[in-house]
């Protein structure tokens, strides 16, 4: 038998390996003498080879188990290396390997292998979706809130919209300001009472201190989704939806943006009322021609049941082609996903307060991520973040720097004359993360 796959080089090279190699040269015995009747008799290291012993053979120097070289575990690394060339899949590396060469643990040492290439990780493709964490239905109207910012046609807009009703406040916003937002918030309030819970995403008018303020001052819960998950804002993220088809129809037709609201949320659904009736138990008037009695207010039963079987439905369904991916434990090595793909190495340090949400760290920050941006890795950790874990974790709470000044969080003011130290407010990101300079430029002026 001869070698005509690899260089004479590297024939050598495992001539040399398979001489010195003490697992080789006893292999080589038992190839030459005769193996025993029971693998009980063999040595713990000859053991997995006694199933196929008829196949191994001695040849030249080398050890083949048919067509296939065998590889000591001095160069097994090196060959799981050169398998990945060109960085194919696992199910493909495994296939050529078991095409040319062969050691006991080969897929066990090529899987551990791929799930190492950095390469590899940061371009795999994203989690498929996890079962859906739908929030419990409310008793009564107006009890649980959603709101969210958004653009159209370079103008900004809040919705708040009522989980119960699906009724929703649609507001023009002068500015940015967290000031702005709240003034707008206050308004809806003041008419429909303060609600139990209002959610929303994290961008910087909802985490500032202002707005913190406002929640305890009104006394309501304010809890916040995912960062970069629009999803776990689902409800907040449709009536965006609607609300966008709104106003572009309006433009495009010169239609009055009030008058369509007012028709919009006296329409009944199959199996519910209308907006309207379920927040205040009657129609409102409308332009269109109706009887006084349809204008009486009249309590609408069973709703919480309607609404119930309606979010189990779309759970059922949704859930059809979810996966439920494993937990993550804390000084686990991830990979955060971005634009670019899962191409951030992070560290987990623990749970966050968002349902399937981590805390991770990268780089020195900390950063709040749903289950399904996070890549778990078998790539060692970075330096900074293996550190940081032999500290405590510390508990994630709002950032308190407040948005309500129209200065940019990425500009600091004047110093003081005469002043020897500057504070520094943090930098808040819209994601809701504190944004922190590196502590190896503390000395030096960067401004």
């Amino acid at each position: 038998m001869t070698l005509q796959v690899i260089s004479s080089q590297r024939t050598e090279e495992l001539r040399s390996v398979v001489k010195s190699d003490p697992t080789c040269q006893r292999l080589v015995g038992m190839i030459m003498h005769g193996w025993p009747s029971s693998y009980k008799e063999l040595s713990h290291v000859l053991r997995p080879f006694f199933a196929m012993r008829e196949e191994f053979v001695f040849v030249d120097g080398l050890i083949f188990r048919g067509q296939r070289l065998f590889i000591p575990s001095s160069l097994q690394s090196y060959y799981v290396t050169q398998l990945h060339q060109g960085h194919p899949g696992l199910a493909a590396t495994q296939r050529r390997a078991k095409e040319t060469m062969y050691w006991p643990t080969m897929y066990g040492d090529i899987e551990r292998g791929l799930s190492r290439c950095a390469p590899c990780n940061a371009l795999k493709s994203h989690h498929p979706r996890e079962p859906m964490c739908p929030h419990e239905v409310p008793d009564l109207p107006w009890m649980f809130t959603a709101a969210d910012i958004f653009e159209w046609h370079g103008k900004m807009h809040l919705v708040l919209v009522d989980s119960f009703s699906g009724w929703f406040e649609l507001d023009h916003l002068p500015d940015m300001r967290s000031v702005t937002v709240i003034a707008k918030l206050k308004r809806h309030f003041a008419v429909h009472g303060t609600p139990q819970t209002l959610m929303t995403d994290n961008a910087r008018q909802f985490v500032c201190s202002d707005f913190s303020d406002f929640s305890r001052a009104w006394d309501f819960k304010h809890i916040r989704s995912s960062p970069c998950y629009p999803q776990s804002n689902g409800l907040a993220e449709r009536a965006v939806r609607s609300a966008k088809h709104l106003l572009e129809k309006c433009y495009r037709e010169h239609g009055d943006i009030q008058a369509a609201l007012l028709h919009l949320r006296n329409l009944s659904r199959s199996d519910l009322p209308s907006p309207a009736q379920l927040l205040f138990s009657r129609r409102t008037r409308t332009f269109l021609p109706e009887v006084t009695d349809r204008l009486r207010p009249s309590v609408c039963r069973d709703v919480k049941a309607v609404l119930t079987r309606r979010r189990q439905e779309s759970k059922a369904y949704y859930d059809r082609k979810a996966h439920t991916l494993p937990p993550l434990q804390r000084g686990q090595t991830v990979r955060m996903q971005t634009a670019q793909g899962f191409d951030k190495m992070a560290v987990v340090q623990g749970m966050a307060q968002q349902p399937n949400s981590y805390v991770v760290t990268s780089q020195g920050r900390q950063y709040t991520r749903n289950r399904r941006h996070l890549l778990h890795v078998q790539e060692p950790a970075p330096v900074e973040e293996a550190e940081n874990l032999y500290s405590p974790l510390s508990t994630v709470s709002p950032p308190t720097t407040p948005l309500s000044s129209a200065v940019s969080p990425y500009q600091s003011e004047a110093p003081t004359p005469g002043a020897g130290t500057q504070t520094v407010q943090p930098i808040v990101t819209r994601s809701g993360r504190v944004s922190r300079p590196s502590l190896r430029y503390q000395d030096y002026v960067t401004g």
